[in-house]
């Protein structure tokens, strides 16, 4: 059951993915985007290239590239992994913090 969950999600992603590609949606996330990939996956081969298809989602996408880890990197290269992503959120949570007045700054998009 787990093999046609996943299946079942990742033709669902696919999809949408290229259904927006033919038909972009009318916004584009407020927030970047953080795309993570291994330099030795094969699977994303081209992703020097092809990172920036997420524009069409967010007008700012960041690309972090591991030295290795293969396909799944997440897996191998578990803390590494995690870094890019903990970073962008960090700074998108000081971007929002409450200023001296008690004010918090606004990040066009968010909600609070």
């Amino acid at each position: 059951h787990m093999g046609a969950a996943y299946r079942h999600d990742y033709l669902t992603a696919h999809e949408y993915f290229v259904g927006a590609l033919e038909n972009p949606p009318a916004a584009k996330l407020a927030s970047p985007l953080t795309v993570v990939v291994a330099s030795d996956d094969p699977a994303t081969a081209e992703y020097a290239q092809r990172h920036v298809d997420w524009q069409i989602f967010a007008e700012r996408v960041e690309l972090h590239e591991l030295a290795g880890g293969g396909h799944y990197f997440l897996r191998t290269r578990p803390n590494e992994a995690v870094q890019p992503v903990l970073r962008a959120a960090a700074s998108l949570s000081s971007a929002t913090e409450p200023t001296e007045r008690g004010d918090r700054d606004v990040v066009p998009g968010a909600t609070t």
